[in-house]
C-alpha cells in the first residue's frame, strides 16, 4: 500500500539497477565476470537486502545477469541483452565506442521508417501535410538551437508514423530514435547538419504530399542514412580530438 515499509523499494533498486547496467555497458563487468555479492551491494549501495535482491531481478528480467546458485551472479554474454529495454540501450550506445549498435539502430530505423513513410504517401490529407508544414517552419527557424530543433524533429516524424495508425513499429522506432537522439544526435549537431536534415524533412514532406508511395520511401531511407553518415564523421572527428580510440 502507498506509504508502506516498501514503498520506497522498487525507486533505490532502479538506481541501483541504472547504475549496475551502466557499469557492466561500460565493461567494467564483462561477460562472464562475477557481480557484487549482496553483502557487497549493500556496502556498495547503502540499500537493504531487499533493495539489493530486486535490483538483480530487475537485471535478470533485462537479460543482463543470471543467478546461478552457489556460483553468485555473472554478466550474461552479449546476445542475450534485451536492447530494446530503455536503461540498457541507454548505456549501451553510451559506451558504444565503435558505433557498432548506433549503426545497427541507424539501418533499423530506416528501414521501419521508411515502410511508414510509404504508407503515410498514400493516406495523408491536406491538414495532415499543413501539420508538417509548421513543423518544417518550426525546425528552420531554430537550426542555431539543437536542442529545440531535436523536440520539433521527434514531432515530425511523430507526425508521419502517427498517419499510418501501425502503433506496434511507432512504439519500437520511438525507443530507438529517443535514446539514440538522447546519447548521440544532440552532442554533435551543427547548424550545417541541422540545415541538411531540414532539407531531408522537405524532401520526405514533398512526397507524401504528392502521394508518390516510392519517393517517400527513398526520401526517409536517405534521410536517415545520410543523418547518420554525418553524425558517425562527427563522433569520429569528436574521438579524435580527445585522444579516445
Amino acid at each position: 500500500m502507498p506509504g508502506g515499509p516498501h514503498a520506497g523499494r522498487p525507486r533505490f533498486a532502479q538506481t541501483v539497477l541504472a547504475d549496475m547496467i551502466d557499469r557492466i555497458a561500460s565493461g567494467e563487468f564483462a561477460p562472464g565476470a562475477s557481480l557484487p555479492s549482496e553483502p557487497e551491494l549493500l556496502a556498495e549501495y547503502g540499500v537493504s537486502r531487499g533493495v539489493a535482491r530486486e535490483a538483480v531481478k530487475l537485471l535478470e528480467s533485462r537479460g543482463i545477469a543470471r543467478t546461478h546458485h552457489g556460483l553468485g551472479t555473472r554478466v550474461t554474454p552479449y546476445d542475450d541483452w534485451n536492447l530494446l529495454d530503455p536503461i540498457v540501450l541507454s548505456a549501451c550506445t553510451r559506451y558504444d565506442i565503435d558505433q557498432q549498435i548506433q549503426s545497427e539502430l541507424a539501418t533499423l530505423r530506416a528501414s521501419l521508417e521508411s515502410d511508414l513513410a510509404e504508407s503515410a504517401a498514400r493516406v495523408a490529407t491536406p491538414a495532415d501535410i499543413d501539420v508538417l508544414d509548421e513543423y518544417l517552419e518550426d525546425m528552420q527557424q531554430s537550426v542555431e538551437r539543437p536542442d529545440e530543433f531535436h523536440d520539433i524533429d521527434v514531432l515530425f516524424h511523430g507526425k508521419l508514423m502517427s498517419m499510418t495508425g501501425s502503433r506496434l513499429i511507432r512504439q519500437v522506432v520511438r525507443t530507438v530514435h529517443d535514446y539514440v537522439r538522447r546519447e548521440v544526435e544532440m552532442s554533435f549537431a551543427t547548424v550545417d547538419e541541422l540545415r541538411a536534415t531540414n532539407d531531408e524533412h522537405t524532401a520526405i514532406r514533398d512526397a507524401v504530399a504528392a502521394g508518390d508511395p516510392v519517393a517517400a520511401r527513398a526520401a526517409m531511407t536517405a534521410h536517415i542514412t545520410d543523418a547518420w553518415v554525418r553524425r558517425s564523421s562527427a563522433i569520429r572527428e569528436h574521438a579524435r580530438e580527445e585522444g579516445l580510440p
